[in-house]
């Protein structure tokens, strides 16, 4: 991790995209499948029911192979579907290929042929982050949709996905930002 001093988010975001950037294809998916190791081991996802996850795009820890993982040991996914305002909501897709870009390149599951979530259903929730710090707080892209979302999911168990590299000394943060209850990185689990 390295020590430095930021003025705002936007400039934590950049410099952590750029580092994450930086990482070869190969990079990513050895450090991806160590990340859904340490993830499908975790006591939170084992007795988890239902699941929120995500489907990965660009750079981020690709958690494709724990989604199949968890499916396949019978535990109910669902996923983000993101509209204007920052308003986000969850479905259970029929099958794993009811999806379709939208908006930032993300596939989402095609609402037609899936079924709607009730947040306070949700048992554990996986996401995706930009940046975190060891006191488990997490910068997102800065729509604010998880951060609308995850007060909802009362008794869902929060865990960001990220590689080591997106570790910050001090995540700035505003009163609405959400802080997770673990960060699983190809090195190490932080928890509350």
């Amino acid at each position: 991790m390295e020590e430095r001093k930021f003025l705002n988010k936007s400039e934590q975001r950049k410099f952590v995209l750029e580092r994450r950037r930086d990482m070869t294809g190969p990079e990513i998916s050895e450090k991806s499948g160590l990340i859904c190791a340490r993830l499908l081991r975790l006591p939170e996802l084992q007795k988890a029911g239902l699941i929120l996850s995500y489907m990965p795009t660009y750079d981020e820890a690709d958690v494709s192979g724990l989604n199949q993982s968890l499916r396949a040991m019978g535990k109910r996914l669902c996923y983000p579907v993101t509209a204007g305002g920052g308003i986000m909501s969850a479905y259970e897709p029929d099958s794993p290929d009811d999806f379709a870009e939208k908006r930032y390149g993300i596939l989402e599951p095609i609402t037609g042929r899936s079924k709607p979530v009730s947040p306070g259903d949700i048992d554990a929730i996986i996401l995706p982050c930009v940046a975190f710090d060891d006191k488990l707080r997490r910068l997102g892209h800065g729509a604010g949709y998880y951060d609308r979302f995850l007060p909802l999911c009362k008794k869902a168990v929060k865990i960001a996905a990220a590689f080591s590299l997106q570790q910050l000394d001090e995540i700035i943060c505003d009163s609405h930002d959400i802080s997770m209850d673990l960060v699983v990185t190809e090195e190490k689990i932080y928890k509350k």
